[in-house]
């Protein structure tokens, strides 16, 4: 488990030129072994922060854990491999649903183009920051995600924030401003 995800040695299939959301060929124990932080860091840092690398791992698992924000890592075929409790929170689906699937499966069919686009952005090992898509959520509505990606070989570590509300709002403002237009005409 604390071993960091190594680049394998055949090109992923995105690498090859398959579509994104093949199959990654990795099995689904090597992807619950991949922990959050990069596990091998964790001892380098304890021992930086004079703590025991166990308490360490942890704290890291916690933060995972705990955090308000959408926490993903990903591999750059498109599959999710682990994700935080706070996914099922916003979209409904049990974890085990969602790892291992791939990432285009539950987006809107809008932004699968434009989130292909940010993955080979992701594969030239470019960080994509505030990207928005929208993700269907287990009663069949969709949640606006706003991303920052970080790449680190092949797999990517996320961030996302579901934005709902603040596009609702946004496009109520814009209605608004519409009808306040043609009223004044």
């Amino acid at each position: 488990m604390n071993q960091s995800p190594k680049k394998p040695a055949s090109p992923t299939p995105v690498e090859s030129g398959a579509a994104l959301g093949s199959s990654t060929g990795l099995s689904r124990s090597k992807a619950e072994g991949v922990q959050a932080g990069g596990a091998p860091l964790a001892p380098a840092y304890a021992a930086m922060l004079g703590c025991n690398p166990a308490d360490f791992q942890v704290d890291l698992d916690r933060h995972f854990t705990n955090s308000p924000d959408l926490l993903c890592i990903a591999d750059t075929s498109g599959r999710f491999i682990r994700l935080n409790p706070q996914w099922e929170k916003v979209l409904g689906f049990p974890l085990a649903e969602l790892e291992g699937r791939p990432f285009l499966e539950f987006m809107h069919p809008e932004d699968q183009q434009p989130t292909v686009k940010a993955v080979s952005n992701l594969l030239a090992q470019k960080e994509v920051l505030k990207f928005l898509n929208r993700y269907r959520c287990r009663d069949g509505t969709y949640r606006w995600l706003e991303w920052n990606s970080f790449p680190a070989g092949n797999f990517i570590y996320a961030v996302a924030r579901d934005v709902t509300e603040q596009k609702r709002a946004e496009r109520s403002e814009e209605h608004t401003s519409e009808l306040q237009s043609l009223t004044n005409l």
